[in-house]
Formats: structure tokens, C-alpha cells, sequence
């Protein structure tokens, strides 16, 4: 008569593994950034334009992070500073409140440093 074994059982069995992970990690070298915006979006319950973005190819601490709304001639801006991760530099919150007019708006993030000096490409944002 067969015994039955339990999950544990089974697992105090298995063998090592033997297909493991060998590349080193990714590093950059800092000679291509590109500023990208993640998320740009209305948040209802804030009544504000919320933005994340982040720095590619550039892991450092200390820049700060620049946000700019444009519609028919209207501009506001929010600014953060900004911190390294494992392989990027991400922009804390831009956020900006409202008053604002009802429409599409233009937002685009700035990312300053000793270092580097770059602007992301526009994304909209539509303020209902």
C-alpha cells in the first residue's frame, strides 16, 4: 500500500536548482537619458493633475523634477524632487491643483540635475 505525502514532502525532496539566474545586472552608464511620463491623469477626489514620471538610463539622487500644464495660452506647474531606484530615477508626485478649465492640457516633465538637463516628451491630460 502506497503512503501519501504531503505538500512538505515533496518539497524536502526537490533538488536544487540547477537553472539560475548568471547575467550581472543592468548598469547604465549615463550617456542616454530619456525622461518618460508614466501616468498623467485627473484625479476627481484631489480635483488635481496627477503626473509620475521617471529618469531612464540615470540612477542618481538630488535632481528635481518639473512639471508643466499648457492649454490656450494657460500654464501651471509643480515641482518634486526626484530619487534613484535600482536603475532608474523616479520623479516624486508632480501634482497640481485645481482651479483648472475644462479641456485637454499639454504635460510635459523636466528633470534638472548637476548632471543632466532633459524634458520628456507631451503627454494630454483632459480635465473633464
Amino acid at each position: 500500500m502506497d503512503q501519501a505525502t504531503s505538500p512538505a514532502d515533496a518539497w524536502e525532496r526537490s533538488a536544487e536548482p540547477t537553472d539560475v539566474a548568471t547575467d550581472p545586472p543592468a548598469v547604465t552608464d549615463g550617456s542616454r537619458t530619456d525622461v518618460i511620463i508614466s501616468l498623467a491623469t485627473w484625479d476627481r477626489p484631489s480635483s488635481s493633475v496627477q503626473v509620475n514620471g521617471y529618469v531612464a538610463g540615470l540612477v542618481e539622487d538630488g535632481g528635481t523634477c518639473t512639471l508643466l500644464l499648457k492649454r490656450d495660452g494657460t500654464t501651471a506647474t509643480a515641482t518634486s524632487s526626484a530619487s534613484s531606484d535600482a536603475t532608474t530615477t523616479v520623479c516624486d508626485l508632480l501634482q497640481v491643483a485645481g482651479p483648472l478649465d475644462a479641456g485637454t492640457w499639454s504635460a510635459t516633465v523636466t528633470y534638472r540635475s548637476a548632471t543632466v538637463d532633459e524634458a520628456s516628451s507631451t503627454a494630454e491630460v483632459v480635465i473633464p
